[in-house]
């Protein structure tokens, strides 16, 4: 039988707490979190590219991490910094992976 790493987490902690979540899937991070629904990461490290998901996507990855209290550490590409206040600044159409550092609070 195949387990997902949350289930495992979760059954051999007792707990769905994740200290961090860390994901480089090029687009495939919404379809990834909806197999993790019961997670929790108090730190979360992901690398995002907002033209690789559809609206629905990227709607479903943002109201993810605000239901886990998440807010933005950092948000960089390899040539600058980002200054995003919130995850609601995070624009659909910026065509570069953006790291993401995201932090419960």
């Amino acid at each position: 039988m195949e387990r997902d790493s949350a289930q495992l987490t979760k059954q051999r902690s007792g707990s769905t707490d994740v200290d961090v979540l860390r994901m480089d899937i090029e687009g495939a991070e919404a379809e990834a979190l909806k197999g993790m629904e019961n997670i929790r990461p108090k730190l979360a490290h992901i690398e995002l590219h907002p033209t690789l998901l559809d609206q629905g996507e990227f709607d479903y990855l943002i109201d993810r991490f605000k239901s886990w209290n998440m807010e933005i550490v950092t948000a960089a590409d390899d040539t600058k910094e980002f200054d995003f206040e919130s995850l609601n600044d995070i624009p659909t159409d910026l065509d570069v992976g953006i790291e993401l550092v995201l932090v419960n609070r």
